[in-house]
This record gives structure tokens, sequence and C-alpha cells, in this order.
């Protein structure tokens, strides 16, 4: 751990085009969970690898916000992704063929991040540091830290609008390979209005309960 964090990481800090020239074809890169997604990175990376017509590169993870700018159409050749869960901005590419589905309970990625899939890269959003050279993964830590901890390049993306969550949420920026500093307000989930479909789930859901306690 470097005595003077600070320097480490004003050394460290790049812009988000140098950050992502360190991954190259076939990488396995992990991708912060839901509104956690360091947009900007993935941007960046979808375009750095269209530019210098990189192959095989895996983005995972699970729910994403976000454009998904990997799972377009014209950045199938690039990117072979493969989701634990398909997002509205990704199920399109599923359904026609360009993406891939790997099934499992969220409780099992996170040993699957540090043991079997073991990410060439981590893509993450974090907080600026704190005095002591901390930065907290905020709202997205579940297999997003585990990813982190195994990738052997680790790139954050710096956001000043991100929360501080407290727990077991920290890494020190010793950890972290490259900074890009943000400030964007993080994606938000909306609310869904229910519809008919919805009320008949609910129904059969029910009546399925009051099957199983008669049995």
């Amino acid at each position: 751990m470097p005595q003077d964090w600070k320097a480490y990481y004003e050394a460290h800090t790049v812009s988000a085009e140098k950050a992502v020239k360190c991954i190259k074809s076939n990488d396995k890169v992990v991708v912060g969970h839901a509104v956690g997604v360091p947009e900007i990175l993935v941007n960046a990376m979808t375009k750095d690898a269209m530019e210098r017509n990189l192959t095989g590169i895996m983005p995972m993870h699970v729910m994403t916000c976000g454009d998904c700018a990997y799972c377009k159409p014209e950045a199938q050749r690039h990117f072979t992704y493969n989701s634990f869960f398909l997002s509205a901005n990704s199920r399109q590419a599923y359904w026609e063929g360009r993406a891939e589905f790997t099934p499992s309970n969220l409780s099992k990625v996170p040993y699957l991040m540090a043991h079997d899939l073991r990410p060439d890269v981590a893509l993450i959003q974090v907080t600026p540091p704190n005095e002591d050279g901390y930065v907290s993964l905020g709202v997205s830590v579940d297999y997003t830290k585990p990813g982190a901890e195994s990738a052997k390049i680790v790139i954050a993306e710096v956001n000043d609008q991100y929360p501080w969550i407290h727990g077991d949420t920290l890494l020190h920026v010793s950890e972290i390979d490259y900074f890009v500093k943000s400030s964007r307000p993080i994606y938000e989930i909306e609310l869904t209005k229910s519809g008919e479909v919805e009320r008949k789930i609910a129904e059969n859901a029910k009546a399925w309960r009051v099957v199983e306690q008669t049995l």
C-alpha cells in the first residue's frame, strides 16, 4: 500500500479513453452492477474496441442501466456479452443471438466472479477517496467488489455525485489501476405500473399459495 496515496491517485488519474487502452481482445470484463454501472467507461471501452478492431471481449454483469453500448448490433463483431440477468437494454441482443445468458442465483455470482470467471478487467464506479485513501463502491457492492478484487486490472470512474455507503464497501486506491474523474447523477430505476398481465400473475401466485397450504 503506497505511503503517499494522494501521489499514487493523481499519477494514475487519466482520461477514460486512455484508461480503456489496457483492454485487449478476448478479455473478460466485469461491469459494476445496476445503477452503479460506470457508463463513461463502458462507452469509452465500446468505442475503443471498435476503433482498434478488438474482438471477443466479454462484458459480464447482472442487471445494468444505461445504453449498454456493447449490446448494439454494430458492436457485435467486437463483443460477446455474457449476462446473468437480461435487463431491458440487453434483451434484444439475446433474442437476436448476439449475447449469452448464464442462469445463476444472484447469491452465487460473487463466488463466480472471485473463483470461476476471474475477470481480466473490472470497470467500476466509486466515490472520491476519503482522508485515508479509501473509496466506497456505494450502491453497487454485491458481485462488484469480489469482481474488482479478482480482476487483473481495475478501472474506476470516480464520481463526486456517487453516494458513500458504509460497511464492507471499501477499496483502497492502491487496489485500483486507473481513475477517471466524473460528476454526474447516478441512474434511477423508475417504478413501473401494474397492468392486466401483472394482475393475473398475482392471482395465480395467490392461488398456488392456497394450494400449497392445503397439501
